[in-house]
């Protein structure tokens, strides 16, 4: 048996059978978010404009941006906000209602928490 830090494996003749863990590490759950947290942290972020940092909306709920990141393209995908991801910020769509935005957001990061 092969023991080392990078790879875990064993020789079956003349392969070599990689064992040990397989399963990528997903990130953690969200924790419940408070509605007004949320919406506080938006408009925080927002300030009066339509440009939305995940970073800094990230430090403001304490959800991984991966959650947010994803959570918002589940959001885009359905048709629900409209919008557009561009690297870590996201753009509001001038059309969209904030106050629609932060309830289909909430709604919606409420399936990852635990």
């Amino acid at each position: 048996m092969i023991k080392k830090k990078i790879i875990r494996g064993h020789f079956d003749e003349n392969v070599f059978v990689r064992t040990g863990r397989t399963k990528l590490k997903l990130p953690k759950k969200a924790t419940s978010i408070t509605p007004n947290k949320l919406r506080t942290s938006v408009a925080r972020v927002l300030r009066g404009e339509n440009v939305m940092d995940i970073e800094m909306l990230e430090l403001e709920t304490g959800v991984h941006r991966q959650i947010l990141r994803r959570t918002l393209l589940i959001l885009l995908g359905e048709g629900l906000v409209e919008g557009e991801l561009i690297g870590d910020s996201f753009i509001l769509d001038e059309s969209q209602d904030i106050r629609e935005f932060v309830v289909g957001l909430n709604k919606e990061l409420k399936h990852w928490t635990v």
